[in-house]
């Protein structure tokens, strides 16, 4: 057999501590980094989209015409529907992140000749699993 490169791992001991943290310092936790957006932008896209394209019309038709009571009713709705939309995402993003938190899946590795259990996300490349 040749050098040991990194994917081989001795089947009888697995890796060891000194392996798994140089491995992880090469190639990271296994886990998909999560893109988080700015809020303000997030905020911003409630207000594209067709309804909000036909609020935000019948609001400059309106103040054409100088019917300011219908003007201030329509933009009121047009942003009510942006912080209700808004406020519900956010709410829906926080229940999926602690949903994450309480299902984190573990796996059962062999390092340095014993069995345990690690989270998922610290497994490296050769882990013997």
């Amino acid at each position: 057999m040749g050098a040991r490169g990194e994917s081989e791992t001795n089947l009888e001991t697995g890796l060891t501590v000194a392996e798994v943290g140089a491995r992880l310092r090469a190639h990271g936790y296994n886990e998909i980094p999560e893109k988080r957006r700015n809020p303000a932008a997030r905020f911003a896209r409630k207000f594209w989209g067709v309804t909000p394209a036909m609020l935000e019309l019948t609001v400059v038709l309106t103040w054409l015409l100088q019917r300011s009571t219908e003007t201030v009713i329509v933009l009121g709705l047009l942003v009510f529907n942006g912080v209700l939309g808004f406020a519900q995402e956010e709410r829906a993003s926080t229940a999926v992140q602690a949903l994450r938190k309480r299902l984190q899946i573990t796996a059962r590795v062999k390092r340095d000749r014993l069995w345990m259990a690690v989270p998922a996300r610290e497994l490296v490349p050769g882990d013997v699993v």
